[in-house]
Order: structure tokens, then sequence, then C-alpha cells
């Protein structure tokens, strides 16, 4: 449409992004071969929108961390966020919001003023707040752009149960430390290192071995330490959970060195044939057969409490080449291949005196022994160590001879037989007297 004064033109043309374009009109005017040019001003086609870039920009009273794109911090009255916007033309709005989720502003409203809105915040330990970026072109063009995730943390994490080893000795040196769980609701754990020493706040046997974090127990043998270094008597855990923004927690245990065994006064026979009757001094001879009762007195150790008591019957003092047996009460029945006597034919085995050998295990696996000698009375002979009288008087041993009443039968070549023609007694050495395990038929 064209006329004197105005005119309009619409062209069809391909533009180009960030490229500058002229606008030129050519008016003819009455005069022959004279014309007007006119040009506008330049015109660029802009259809990117700004560019945001977020960084993190921490203080030296701050600690930040980045993993997975969430920012961890240390503090919760600032937010350590900065940010760079660029177009390739003109800005014309900027605005920075608080949100609980990406391009949300529901905790900050939208503000022209970004420190304004992270110099002085209140985050919530252990829940994400994301800072939203609202910027607008020349063009028109808008970028709505939100930060990763940022978590204050405040707290240091907590390990659940902890527990070590309470006694050691040169024959038990293994320390274990274990833990159920590591708690560590705000942040991420960083690591849990394990320092020892034979002092507090010296860490002369090992200075913070890591531990994987996936790893709830530590086991380290003490023996080369506690051996060559005979003075320590207390070794010295430490344990130190940390997180990534740099809270820590600091665990101490103290293991004691045992290097003495434990002691007692005496091991007492005190069987009774009556039930649940225990006597109160100690006997050397006893009428069951079938069991034996014993009683420690005054069992006591100075360093480590007593963790087992063992019981050993044998033929012969300090000898543990057999089973041990464990009791847990006052009465200790034996298994049959150990009985001292045979009910089935009623003579003793060839067995002269029976010990009961006791053996104490304190915690840390140190032992003494204790040792008492007791005879058997099998209702029908009693033995006490050099003579030997049955319990109805009708025969008397003694060291040299056997005499029975009524003189029915004497002894013979050191050998001697019982007036029922039953019992046969062998001499296994001087003066020394035991039963044949094969009687006379």
């Amino acid at each position: 449409m064209l006329n004197d004064t105005h005119g309009q033109c619409q062209i069809h043309t391909e533009l180009f992004e960030d490229v500058t374009y002229y606008i030129t009109v050519r008016a003819v005017t009455g005069c022959h071969e004279e014309y007007i040019v006119s040009s506008s001003d330049g015109v660029t086609l802009d259809r990117v929108s700004p560019k945001a870039i977020f960084s993190v920009e921490a203080t030296n009273d701050t600690i930040v961390y980045i993993q997975d794109n969430v920012i961890y911090q240390s503090v919760t009255d600032s937010i350590s966020i900065v940010c760079n916007v660029s177009d390739s033309q003109e800005i014309q709005s900027l605005e920075w919001g608080l949100g609980s989720l990406p391009s949300l502003s529901d905790i900050e409203p939208f503000t022209q003023d970004l420190k304004s809105l992270t110099s002085v915040a209140l985050l919530v330990p252990g829940e994400a707040v994301f800072v939203t970026l609202n910027a607008v072109d020349k063009a028109g063009n808008q970028e709505l752009a939100s930060s990763y995730a940022v978590i204050a943390d405040t707290t240091a994490p907590e390990m659940i149960d902890i527990e070590c080893t309470q006694f050691i000795s040169v024959r038990k040196s293994i320390v274990t430390c274990s833990w159920q769980t590591i708690v560590e609701n705000e942040s991420i754990l960083k690591e849990t290192t394990i320092s020892m020493g034979s002092a507090q706040n010296e860490f002369d046997i090992l200075d913070r071995f890591v531990v994987h974090k996936d790893t709830y127990s530590f086991t380290r043998d003490l023996y080369n330490n506690i051996d060559h270094l005979s003075n320590i008597t207390v070794v010295f855990i430490t344990v130190t959970i940390s997180n990534v923004v740099g809270h820590k927690t600091t665990y101490g245990r103290e293991v004691i060195v045992d290097r003495t065994a434990p002691d007692a006064d005496r091991l007492d026979v005190v069987t009774s044939a009556t039930q649940g009757r225990v006597a109160d001094h100690h006997q050397k001879c006893q009428l069951p057969r079938g069991y034996v009762e014993v009683k420690l007195i005054n069992v006591a150790d100075e360093e480590s409490s007593i963790d087992d008591k063992r019981y050993l019957f044998d033929v012969s003092m300090c000898n543990f080449d057999v089973n041990m047996y464990v009791f847990d009460g006052n009465r200790y029945e034996l298994e049959d291949h150990w009985y001292a006597f045979d009910d089935r034919i009623n003579v003793f085995y060839e067995i002269r005196y029976v010990y009961d050998s006791k053996r104490y295990l304190s915690d840390d696996n140190m032992h003494v022994l204790y040792d008492n000698m007791y005879l058997f009375n099998y209702n029908r002979y009693l033995f006490d160590d050099s003579s030997y009288v049955s319990d109805d008087i009708r025969h008397l041993f003694d060291d040299s001879s056997i005499a029975f009443d009524a003189n029915i039968n004497v002894s013979n070549n050191n050998r001697y037989v019982s007036d029922d023609n039953r019992y046969v007694l062998t001499t296994l050495g001087s003066n020394n007297y035991s039963p044949s395990l094969f009687p006379f038929r």
C-alpha cells in the first residue's frame, strides 16, 4: 500500500540468530533521477534465553562438599552459592528465590538481590533447599533455573553400640572392636579411623588406621606390642568418625593388659551323698561313686574377671592329655569311662589315686593350676593315703602286710586274696597297692 506519506512492506526471508539486519527505504521524488534513501536501526534476531551458571563460594568458616548434585555445607545461616548470568544481548531483569523444590520460591519470594537472599538464611539441618533464578532478556526470552540441592549439616555422626575387647594378655592378644551401625542423617559419612596407644593421646601402637565406612568391626593382634613393652598395663583405643563437612565424634575405650594369672586359696572336695547338701569342709574320701562336688575358696583375679572354670579328672597330677570337663554347677557327672569304679564287677581299675586338678581361666586365657588329692570309697573299702580300712572294719590293709580277721587268708608273696576269693590286690611299686582289674572267680 503506497501513498504520499507512508507505506508498509512485508518481506519473507530467513533470518539467523545473533545477526543484525537493517531495513533501507528508498523514495523516488518527482524530479527525474532523484530519490531519498533512509535506513532503520539494526535489528538482531535473539531467540536464546539467558544462561545461568551456579557455583559454590564458601567462606573460611564454612565447609562445603558436593556429591551427586547435592551441596552439603556446615552452617545454617548462609548459602554458599553465587550465580553468573549471561546473554548475547542485554538482560532486562533478574530475580532470585528460595524454594523447597526446583523452580519454586515457597521459602523466600523472588528478590532482585541474591546476596540478601544467601547471606542471611535460616536453613533447617538435613532439609534440602534450592536457589531459583528468573532471568528475562530484552527480547523477552525467560530462563527459570535452579541450583543443586543445598543441605546444611550441623551434627556429627553417631556410632551405635560400640564394644571393644576388655582384657588381653600375651596368651590372648587379639583386640576386636565392633559396632552395630553408624548414623549420619544430614550429610554423608566420610571415614572411620582407629588409633591405639600406650597412653592417652599417644598413638604409638596404631595411628589413624582408616576403616572402610561399610565395615562394622576391626581386629588387630597386639602380641608384639605387649610382649616387647612389658610396662604396658592399658591399651587406649580411640575411634573417630567424621562426615564430609568436618563434624566428628570420638569414642575412647580402654583395654586392660592382664599380666598375672588368677589365684585361689584352695580347692576343697565337698561331695555329699544327699542331693542339694554340700559339705563345708575338705574331705579326702567320699561315698558316692558317680559324681564329685568341689568348691573353690577365695577365687580372685586382680586385673580381670574369671571367665571359665574347668575341672580335670586324671590318674596323675597335672596331666592334661585327657578330656577337660566344664561344669556349671556343684554336681559333676562323669562319663562312663571316667568312673573310678566299675559297677558291673565292683572292683577298682588300676588306679591308686584320683586327682581333681583345677584349671582357672581368666578372661585373658591365663590360667593357674590348683591340685588336691582325694580317694574314693565305694561302700566296701575306704582308702586313706597309706593304710586302707574297709567301712565294716572286716579287712585291714597296711603298707607291708594284709591281715584278715579269723586269719582265713594271709599274704603270700605280696599277693593277697580276700575271704570271699573275689578281690585281689597286687603291688605296683614300693608299698603302693592297687586293686587288680581282673578278680578271681
